[in-house]
């Protein structure tokens, strides 16, 4: 009797995670295979091995395409290639019934990138004097604690999940330098490259320090323990509202990282590893929507009509 997908996945999951893949990554896959096996159990089908062939899945591929965003058919298609891929080195099939099939193109809409005067307006939400010597004042460490986060983040551009995992000693101030680990269990890097993200951290941990949860290891903290991503996009957003701009979220500062690294001249191959990115291709999708102003800005600058 053939295995059912369900079980099977349980059999690539010890895969993924012996290979240090992320959680995100697993969540990822078996969004995919459950979704498969949700389509076969509509259809009248068993969510099975056998049940798991070209034709279902081009069927399945195209049920993807009526009812769910570009980006969500991309990603299924991934995910469950890499498990068709995972069943035939297992031999639990001859075959990849994936194999040659077409992988949908990326439509994401361009996500907007903050000029100076936007990032400005968002760290002034931010200003505050110090607390009394000794004295711990959630009012003022909530202000310092975010103006660090907004400024690392637009400064060196760590994904919002790398930022809330950064430990107290990951931190050089002195070396203007934070350690973090990056997707797939890769540590990397983030240089900070002005001195106001260094004295805002510098300020930031002088709160900390009266923090009733200061002897916890983690860099960031919230009222009640570690800051969480979501506490981060909370946070975020309610200050984007106050400057007027509507559901600002920590990956736009992640793009407008890209986008002054660019927008500078910076060198693409040094982007890519402060970024953490694996494929070239995430060094076009950044700061995609400010791409016409790069291409204007360079076309200036060579003065190409003024040598000849």
């Amino acid at each position: 009797m053939s295995e059912s997908l369900e079980t099977l996945w349980s059999s690539f999951e010890l895969e993924l995670r012996a290979a240090g893949r992320s959680l995100k990554t697993l969540e990822t896959y078996h969004h995919a295979v459950r979704g498969f096996s949700q389509w076969l159990i509509d259809q009248g089908r068993d969510p099975v091995d056998d049940e798991l062939t070209r034709d279902n899945v081009r069927q399945w591929l195209v049920h993807l395409r009526e009812t769910r965003s570009q980006n969500t058919v991309a990603t299924r298609h991934a995910g469950l290639s890499r498990f068709c891929k995972w069943r035939v080195r297992e031999g639990v099939a001859e075959t990849d019934p994936m194999q040659g099939l077409p992988i949908p193109e990326w439509f994401e809409p361009p996500v907007p990138v903050l000029t100076d005067d936007q990032l400005s307006a968002l760290v002034k939400t931010c200003a505050t004097k110090a607390s009394p010597p000794g004295r711990y004042d959630p009012q003022v460490f909530r202000h310092r604690r975010d103006e660090a986060a907004i400024r690392l983040l637009a400064d060196a551009g760590p994904r919002v999940a790398e930022m809330c995992s950064i430990q107290l000693d990951d931190l050089d101030l002195t070396g203007q330098a934070v350690g973090v680990m990056g997707k797939g269990q890769r540590p990397r890097m983030l240089y900070l490259s002005g001195f106001r993200t260094v004295q805002s951290l510098d300020r930031y941990l002088r709160e900390r320090g009266k923090h009733p949860l200061h002897h916890l290891p983690d860099l960031f903290l919230g009222l009640r323990g570690p800051l969480t991503p979501g506490g981060v996009r909370q946070m975020l957003h309610a200050r984007g509202e106050l400057i007027g701009i509507a559901d600002l979220h920590p990956h736009m500062l992640r793009h407008t990282k890209a986008h002054d690294h660019q927008m500078a001249g910076g060198n693409v191959l040094n982007l890519q590893r402060q970024m953490g990115w694996t494929s070239d291709r995430m060094v076009k999708r950044y700061g995609a929507s400010a791409a016409d102003a790069r291409a204007r800005e360079e076309a200036k600058r060579l003065q190409r009509g003024d040598r000849f």
